[in-house]
């Protein structure tokens, strides 16, 4: 099985140790951990990509920090880019 680690925050490697520690320890020969901030510094997600690699796992984790309840900001862009009408839900959508 593969499993996709789709990690969203924004100082994973200056100023986080859990998470930071968290996506390390996830790499495996079966899993493939995405930095989506490294990825998509300038926030212009390539929905395409996303989608692929989403297709190809057959699991998926989101790691990101709670901030004030809420989520970090490139991870609610890449919900409304990816997850896309016609693809994640409503017609034609799987």
């Amino acid at each position: 099985m593969n499993t996709l680690v789709l990690v969203f925050h924004p100082h994973l490697h200056d100023g986080s140790r859990i998470n930071r520690t968290l996506a390390e320890t996830a790499a495996a020969p079966s899993v493939t951990v995405r930095d989506e901030y490294a990825l998509y510094p300038d926030f212009r997600i390539d929905a395409e990509a996303e989608q692929e690699a989403l297709l190809a796992a057959d699991r998926v984790v989101w790691q990101f920090p709670v901030y004030w309840y809420s989520s970090p900001a490139l991870l609610k862009q890449w919900e409304d880019t990816v997850l896309r009408h016609g693809w994640a839900y409503g017609t034609g959508g799987d």
